[in-house]
């Protein structure tokens, strides 16, 4: 019973927030198995916005906002994913260390899953940034 409530309670949390309990894979080095799985979750959830080939979102605004971005099969680094949290944030030109998390996961070779991340990293930074000065 103590363990059915507290699955209950997490399940109305988890709706009342907007957001899908999602199964990460592990941090790091992951199985393959594990990361497909997270994308599948994500793919049919009807709380997660599908942008672009590899990548889902759900941006709340006044909370916390995900984005899931993950390799496509073309990608030396195949299979890995990103999740950001983006964290409400006091002022959005002037982002805070504490306001965006990042979490990954990768299961081939770390030097792939670096050059991919870096990347997709530093393409995320300047679609914010022009985002952030755009709705200015």
């Amino acid at each position: 019973m103590k363990n059915t409530l507290a699955v209950l309670l997490f399940t109305v949390a988890t709706w009342a927030f907007g957001a899908d309990p999602i199964t990460l894979p592990a941090a790091g080095p992951a199985s393959a198995a594990s990361i497909f799985h997270c994308e599948a979750q994500l793919a049919s959830s009807s709380h997660f916005e599908k942008v672009g080939n590899g990548a889902y979102r759900q941006i709340n605004v006044g909370a916390d906002s995900f984005i899931y971005i993950f390799t496509v099969p073309t990608e030396p680094a195949h299979p890995a994913m990103i999740k950001i949290t983006l964290h409400p944030m006091a002022d959005p030109r002037q982002p805070q260390e504490s306001e965006i998390e990042f979490f990954a996961s990768y299961a081939g070779k770390e030097t792939d899953f670096d050059a991919w991340s870096e990347k997709v990293l530093h393409d995320f930074g300047r679609g914010f940034a022009t985002g952030v000065m755009e709705n200015q």
